[in-house]
This record gives structure tokens, C-alpha cells and sequence, in this order.
């Protein structure tokens, strides 16, 4: 479920109506719920993954580890300019069908500005 709104609406979302909670069962009734964490590393994705890039901040975390996964590749967009900072702009890392990396690809997308970004000016993105 999505709740959408236009970025002019003054209005905040309205939350859908959820229907009662209440089964009717008594909560030591019903089976337990088996909750797992996994720890896992970004490297061990098999899909691409999609970061973000802020103007006003340093590549750090998952910069910082896409960066090592990739010989250095962000550090060097950063160093001439192409590193995807704006709103609305992005760059694929494009694989070396010769080389095998984790993650296998990334897309990184300008966020702005970290500091009084809304939202939704984000979520265009």
C-alpha cells in the first residue's frame, strides 16, 4: 500500500481505514510468531543496488563501501564533478562483463541537500 499526495497539496495523506484488530481470540491463543535478523553485507547482493548522493555531505557508509567495491570509481566522479548530487540526476556503475564484483552494479542518485530537503522533492527523485 502507497499513500500519495500531489508536493502542492497543503493537506497531509489520509491514512486508509484499517478494520478492527480485534479476532475475537484471546492473544494466548494464538501460535507464536518467529521472528529472524539476518545480518548482511551490501556485497553480498545479487541485484544492483541504488544509493543516494547528497550535495553537502562526504562519501561515507555505503558510499564509502561501493567505493572500495569498485576500484575507487565515486571517489574519482567526485574528484571531476560527475558524482550525482542534484535532484533528479543519477549514474549507473556499468560492469566489466570480465570482472565479477558484489554488489554486480549500483545506481547512484542525487538526493540535494541534506539539510531542508523535503520529502518529497526526494521521492521525485
Amino acid at each position: 500500500m502507497s499513500i500519495n499526495r500531489p508536493a502542492d497539496s497543503p493537506e497531509p495523506p489520509v491514512a486508509p481505514e484499517v478494520g478492527s484488530l480485534d479476532t475475537g481470540d484471546d492473544a494466548d491463543s494464538q501460535p507464536p510468531v518467529e521472528i529472524t535478523i539476518v545480518h548482511g553485507s551490501l556485497g553480498g547482493a545479487e541485484y544492483a543496488l541504488m544509493i543516494g548522493g547528497f550535495a553537502d555531505e562526504q562519501l561515507g557508509g555505503q558510499e564509502r563501501f561501493i567505493d572500495r567495491q569498485f576500484a575507487g570509481l565515486l571517489t574519482s566522479w567526485e574528484e571531476v564533478g560527475l558524482f550525482p548530487t542534484k535532484v533528479g540526476a543519477s549514474r549507473f556503475i556499468d560492469l566489466n562483463p570480465d570482472v565479477e564484483t558484489e554488489p554486480p552494479g549500483c545506481y547512484v542518485i542525487g538526493l540535494g541537500s541534506a539539510c531542508g530537503v523535503h520529502i518529497l522533492e526526494r521521492a521525485a527523485a
